[in-house]
């Protein structure tokens, strides 16, 4: 399984060898196998004439009528030339193994193409997971650091535009250290390519995405494609991030310490829906010795689209009341004129609950639709800090994140009915600066069984280590 067994950490894999793990036998069907890349912008040309060179073909120097063949030259081969004809040396050897930076672009792609067996730093394709059809694009960080060119940013283009077309879940195994230099802009301009056949993909088909994010996965694959799942997956330890360590030194000047991986954050600043990284496999969220992870649903609740529809089809019934009020007859055979209240009172008075319940209904259904209150709570022990994220309505407050110090946490209160016992209520976070903080209507995301509303309460204020009390709704 490419694990270690006595740490638990995820070793480094081919895309071949992902594809023998992920896909069931004999469904793995590749895509654009004989996409290969070329040097568009001629990266490291030696072609361009230089002043230097012109000068020397106008104005022969001395050592280049040295060069010219002697007679000695002729006639008697040194040693040396027959040495190094015979014998190659050892360093000659790995320069033919192992491509050099100074290498023109194309000479290192042959090399890696070689070395690797593919043309280029991604697979994808379609196969099975557990029975189930997926597109999956897998790529490959033996190949050139697995950066992303033309090639690369047009395959996983096209495999998202196959999974539209055919309604496949998607699938994109990244391993990469962004986008390719020796392309240029080219390469950048993959990230908004691909960035736009996830948005019709995601959005505008309500197709379901999700990217796995292996070690490293760097540069423009997290500004773009990596960080745009549904649900992002992450290996264990696995180094996530946009510019690493040395670049953000040497860019600020700054010193930067030793950083652990800190992706939940950033998803939900980049993306519009509540995104998270799971790294287990609860039913509202994750948990691990040092992090504890609770996903809010926010407004997409069976309840919420009951009273919805409810305040809907309810409002509608009013209004046709007052209309037949106004008129003095029903619109329906099926109901007697008879029975037509007056205008005056009763119809105006019909028109205004109509008309307050048609927005009462506009409002739930604004609540669905943004997903109000949705968000998560992130409790991290190795940086002892909390981070709150929810999504309000559009505009100023349409994102708000907060951060807590886990020293200024003074305790968890649990404002619920206790009689008999708890079954619902609301969890607060008593803190020394930001007074108390709403974590999340407790039936949100817990079940009402009060066994289970009181112990998971109970295991978040020891996880915390701070107290935990239970106050009647007031």
């Amino acid at each position: 399984m490419n694990i270690c067994e006595y740490c638990g950490c995820h070793l480094k894999m081919s895309s071949s060898d992902r594809i023998e793990l992920l896909i069931d036998p004999g469904t793995w069907n590749p895509m654009d196998e004989d996409m290969f890349p070329v040097d568009p912008i001629e990266f490291n040309s030696e072609d361009e004439p230089s002043e230097k060179g012109l000068e020397d073909e106008d104005e022969p120097s001395e050592n280049s009528l040295e060069d010219e063949p002697s007679e000695n030259n002729e006639d008697e081969p040194s040693e040396n030339s027959l040495e190094d004809e015979d014998e190659p040396s050892e360093n000659s050897l790995e320069d033919e193994d192992e491509p050099s930076e100074n290498d023109d672009y194309q000479n290192r792609l042959d090399s890696y193409q070689d070395r690797t067996g593919l043309l280029d730093a991604v697979q994808t394709g379609t196969g099975q997971v557990n029975g189930i059809p997926v597109a999956i694009g897998i790529m490959d960080f033996e190949f050139m650091g697995g950066s992303m060119g033309s090639v690369v940013g047009e395959k996983i283009t096209r495999l998202i535009e196959y999974a539209t077309n055919q309604r496949l879940p998607l699938i994109i195994v990244c391993a990469s250290g962004g986008a390719r230099m020796q392309e240029g802009s080219l390469s950048l301009m993959q990230m908004a390519k691909i960035s736009a056949s996830l948005y019709n993909y995601q959005i505008n088909q309500k197709l379901f995405y999700v990217p796995i994010l292996t070690s490293p996965t760097t540069g423009g694959v997290t500004a773009s494609f990596g960080m745009l799942g549904d649900i992002i997956l992450a290996e264990p330890d696995a180094y996530i991030a946009f510019a690493g360590k040395r670049v953000i030194e040497e860019t600020l000047k700054i010193e930067v310490p030793e950083v652990g991986l800190v992706l939940i954050v950033m998803s939900a600043l980049l993306v519009n829906v509540p995104k998270f990284i799971s790294w287990g496999s609860e039913k509202h969220g994750c948990r691990s010795q040092d992090a504890w992870l609770d996903i809010v649903p926010g407004s997409r609740k069976p309840i919420n689209f009951f009273w919805a529809s409810f305040t809907l089809l309810g409002s509608l019934g009013v209004l046709y009341l007052s209309v037949s009020s106004y008129y003095g007859r029903h619109f329906f055979s099926l109901i007697s004129s008879e029975f037509v209240v007056p205008f005056l009172p009763q119809g105006v008075t019909l028109t205004f609950y109509g008309i307050a319940g048609l927005f009462l209904s506009l409002h739930w259904w604004l609540l669905i639709f943004w997903n109000v209150g949705s968000g998560y709570n992130f409790f991290d022990k190795k940086k002892r800090m909390v981070c709150f994220f929810r999504y309000g309505f559009p505009g100023t407050y349409r994102r708000i994140f907060l951060r807590v110090r886990m020293e200024d946490i003074q305790s968890l209160i649990l404002q619920a009915n206790p009689n008999p016992e708890p079954s619902s209520g609301v969890l607060y976070m008593q803190t020394r600066e930001q007074g108390t903080i709403p974590l999340t209507p407790v039936d949100d995301y817990y079940d009402r069984t009060p066994r289970n509303v009181i112990q998971k309460a109970w295991d978040l204020s020891r996880f915390l280590s701070v107290p935990m009390e239970i106050v009647p709704y007031s």
